[in-house]
């Protein structure tokens, strides 16, 4: 990406809702303000990949797009911080009031002084440094493109898929591989970065709905892929770090749970009772519009699948399971041995599940079947689901 050129100048820039309506699952934001902001040529050491670190022009950044509030359905003030700078002289304070029902609130960056949107293609990660007035700050991440599909033109994930044990009062670098923003149909031409806050997912997670956030240094980088997360139960929300929803079928059910866990709160539990049956649980990755559809990603980059597991008790350990991954063509399976009443990680090669198409993997499913199970009945707790390039 090529930073565009930017002149001395002193504009007004005005933000129609024709450019931008963001919505969220509470309805859509109507934004129509103004700012008014002096550009100055950019200093020659901003690295390109920078979008912004909040030292120079108020309201714009390094891109030469615009900073913006979504108020409407909360409150939130947006203001240049000197007192809790992570690097250079300001960062980004978010203070927002959500706390009436269904509040939200938040705000959003355009990449671009136009429509066109970006090539960011050759990145690899978002990257921001982050810390809160208190810990636990509830934040929704977005990406959105120019698509013409409305299902397929946002992505959305929540800072604590990504941040282990969420936002504290000391900074802390968030990494979010690109390929976790799973609905979006292209990475060719995304326009809009959003950070939002909302009323009901604080509520769930018994999160703050008041607070302040700080935010630094904003950028993509081209770091080497590593891991990618198909959920770490870091909240109680219903969707997974790839953007789709968790759910039970067949013979079980599943909860967040507390008090069983691998490093950080929570585990998925699973309660399953499969006596002439079946059952498992499934999450979706991408999610649509809603969450509810699958979206295949390309998956090529990752070699291996990992996760932990326990068993309750010994009389409800299944001993056995069979994991499911479905691609564009088919449903590829593999059957887990020897789980036990302590955590143990797998750690299984793609390459086991016969005949996967790695470029279109869209579903992950958890399997629970009468002839595999050595009880019948039982409960096992899963945390840390994820794709990983190396072993």
């Amino acid at each position: 990406m090529k930073l565009p050129e930017i002149i001395k100048i002193s504009a007004t820039i005005v933000l129609l809702t024709a450019l931008f309506q963001p919505t969220s699952l509470y309805g859509d934001a109507v934004v129509s303000s103004s700012i008014t902001a002096t550009a100055t040529v950019l200093p020659p050491d901003v690295p390109e990949n920078l979008i912004d670190d909040f030292d120079h022009i108020q309201g714009q950044n390094y891109w030469g797009g615009v900073i913006e509030k979504m108020d409407d359905h909360g409150s939130i003030e947006m203001n240049y911080d000197s007192e809790h700078a992570k690097v250079g002289d300001y960062c980004l304070a978010l203070d927002y009031d959500v706390s009436g029902p269904d509040d939200w609130a938040g705000v959003f960056f355009t990449l671009t002084g136009d429509e066109s949107g970006v090539d960011i293609t050759t990145y690899t990660y978002l990257s921001f440094q982050v810390k809160g007035s208190t810990d636990n700050i509830p934040v929704k991440i977005e990406l959105e493109n120019r698509s013409l599909d409305a299902d397929r033109r946002k992505s959305l994930l929540y800072i604590n898929d990504y941040l282990d044990g969420g936002v504290t009062d000391e900074y802390q670098q968030v990494k979010i591989p690109l390929e976790a923003f799973a609905n979006l149909d292209s990475f060719e031409n995304v326009d809009v970065i959003s950070f939002v806050f909302e009323e009901a997912y604080a509520e769930v997670n018994d999160f703050p709905k008041d607070a302040i956030l700080y935010i630094d240094e904003l950028m993509f980088t081209d770091d080497p892929k590593d891991i990618l997360r198909i959920d770490h139960f870091g909240d109680k929300w219903g969707r997974n770090a790839l953007g789709g929803n968790n759910g039970a079928m067949g013979g079980a059910s599943e909860y967040y749970d507390e008090s069983e866990y691998v490093s950080y709160p929570n585990s998925m539990r699973i309660e399953y009772d499969v006596e002439g049956s079946w059952g498992g649980v499934w999450m979706l990755f991408g999610g649509g519009g809603d969450g509810g559809d699958e979206q295949e990603v390309d998956l090529s980059d990752y070699n291996y699948l990992s996760f932990y597991i326990k068993a309750s008790s010994a009389g409800e350990n299944p001993e056995n399971i069979r994991l499911e991954l479905v691609d564009e063509t088919d449903t590829r399976d593999e059957v887990v041995e020897d789980i036990t009443t302590n955590w143990n990680e797998y750690v299984i090669p793609l390459n086991d599940f016969d005949g996967l198409d790695k470029t279109s993997i869209k579903q992950f499913n958890i399997m629970f079947d009468e002839w595999n199970v050595s009880n019948k009945e039982g409960i096992v707790f899963i945390d840390e689901v994820q794709f990983r390039v190396s072993e």
